[in-house]
């Protein structure tokens, strides 16, 4: 299985040369990661209402 901090590694240095878009990037993975915690405690949220 690929691991979303190997890719986020990958990533992070192919897009080294340029700053601007690596800053980007670096907001979106901050953005995804928020977002899928977010999602994981609704998750837990919903299953502790339905037990």
């Amino acid at each position: 299985m690929i691991k979303l901090q190997d890719v986020a590694n990958v990533m992070e240095e192919s897009l080294s040369q340029r700053p601007p878009v690596k800053t980007l990037w670096q907001g979106g993975m901050v953005l995804g990661n928020n977002a899928s915690i977010v999602a994981l405690w609704s998750l837990k949220i919903r299953n502790l209402r339905l037990n």
